[in-house]
């Protein structure tokens, strides 16, 4: 959105879920030039699940694709 010009730098975008849960976000420019943004995020997560994986080295993708 900021590349595109489509929100101004500090305008809030306000994204919900379709369970209703609320995320803003908004930027800043560090350098128009190089096109880096600095973003902030604001909204509440909770943990709902723990897990451990359990990889198998003989696994080519074990590791994710490279």
């Amino acid at each position: 959105l900021a590349a595109d010009n489509k929100l101004d730098e500090g305008q809030p975008w306000v994204q919900e879920s379709i369970l209703g849960s609320l995320f803003t976000a908004r930027y800043r420019w560090l350098d128009r030039v190089a096109g880096t943004i600095e973003p902030t995020i604001i909204g509440t997560a909770f943990v709902n699940a723990e897990a451990t994986l359990l990889l198998d080295e003989q696994d080519p993708f074990c590791w994710g694709i490279r």
